[in-house]
């Protein structure tokens, strides 16, 4: 069986955000892209409905090469590369990179999660980039995810030492709630954060910033949020809480859950698996909370655009393959041509 991608995260506090080489401050000024990242020519005329984002660590797996390099790359859906990025990751080794888009599509949000800890931020009309320092030790510090309000006005960063907001208009620290949140999920409404802490499973009402344990912590691998529902990934299965009560209603019975993506506009899970011999991932319907569907040989995935509402995964040859509901048929369009992707976002 192949090896999953596992990062290990340790911490300690810091404080306020930063420019990338200034000192702290609640000022997040642009910088020049040639300060960390290296743009390659853009290609012209090119027709497609999507672009998707791929971010891999290109010298994560040769250990003396310091410090390591990020890849960032535009598909079109037939595997045109659009535009090329090449960010400096940062000391060490672990998490090459999470993406996340902004709602208007204009913004593609990618953690240097390893190192210098910062978000790149890609202008997905212009291509510029600009950058939010993250105020976390390097070597030992690291970004766990990027979650962005349903008015892209807030975007939320969650390390093992506190959760950091930047009002991404003002381009502003917004505020910062201390300790870890692991896992973390944002409600489709975006008031509420879901995460696991040392305490148990947790909420953060994004209004006030207030933290509210509610249950233990069953052992969370991957959190995900519907209108309706909290789900929790654990090493055997997902376990359902009702959104409105936070009272536990179902396990649903399967190997070691990796990753969960919800889609609630058309009421489907998505989850990758770590089974006893292969990795693959499951469709489920949210309405019966029952799965759907088996998907065999995933390698990296689910990825969701939520646009379209296709799903895509990528096997082990680096196939990108596209799932269309409500039936899911598959099409694998092209090969990725840099490492493996650690997380892809989409736009149109």
């Amino acid at each position: 069986m192949r090896a999953r991608f596992f990062v290990f995260f340790a911490f300690v506090l810091g404080v306020g955000l930063t420019a990338c080489h200034g000192g702290p401050t609640n000022s997040l000024p642009a910088m020049s892209p040639q300060a960390n990242a290296r743009i390659a020519p853009m290609a012209t005329n090119v027709a497609g409905p999507a672009r998707l984002w791929f971010s891999a660590c290109i010298t994560c797996g040769i250990a003396m090469i310091e410090p390591k390099e990020v890849d960032v790359q535009a598909y079109s859906p037939s595997g045109t590369v659009l535009r090329s990025f090449t960010f400096d990751g940062g000391f060490g080794g672990g998490a090459p990179g999470i993406d996340v888009t902004s709602p208007d599509q204009r913004h593609v949000y990618v953690a240097m999660a390893v190192g210098d800890n910062y978000v790149a931020d890609i202008d997905t009309q212009t291509y510029g980039v600009r950058y939010y320092k993250i105020p976390v030790p390097e070597i030992s510090g690291q970004i766990l995810a990027l979650l962005v309000s349903p008015d892209g006005t807030r975007l939320y960063v969650p390390t093992t030492a506190s959760l950091y907001v930047i009002n991404t208009v003002t381009r502003t620290y917004a505020g910062t709630v201390a300790g870890q949140l692991a896992f973390a999920a944002l409600s489709p409404n975006g008031k509420t954060l879901y995460g696991a802490t040392s305490a148990g499973l947790t909420t953060i009402d994004t209004a006030t910033l207030h933290k509210h344990v509610f249950a233990p912590d069953p052992g969370a691998q991957a959190i995900a949020a519907t209108s309706t529902n909290l789900y929790v990934g654990l090493t055997n299965g997902v376990k359902v809480y009702d959104e409105a009560t936070l009272a536990p209603v179902k396990t649903i019975s399967s190997s070691l859950v990796v990753r969960l993506v919800a889609d609630p506009a058309i009421a489907r899970l998505y989850a990758w698996i770590d089974g006893p011999t292969s990795q693959y991932a499951v469709i489920m319907n949210t309405t019966t909370q029952s799965i759907m569907k088996t998907l065999p040989n995933v390698f990296q995935g689910p990825f969701l655009d939520p646009v379209s509402h296709l799903m895509y995964t990528i096997d082990i040859a680096g196939n990108v393959c596209s799932y269309k509901p409500p039936n899911y048929a598959k099409t694998c369009s092209f090969v990725v041509n840099s490492a493996v992707p650690f997380d892809i976002a989409v736009t149109h």
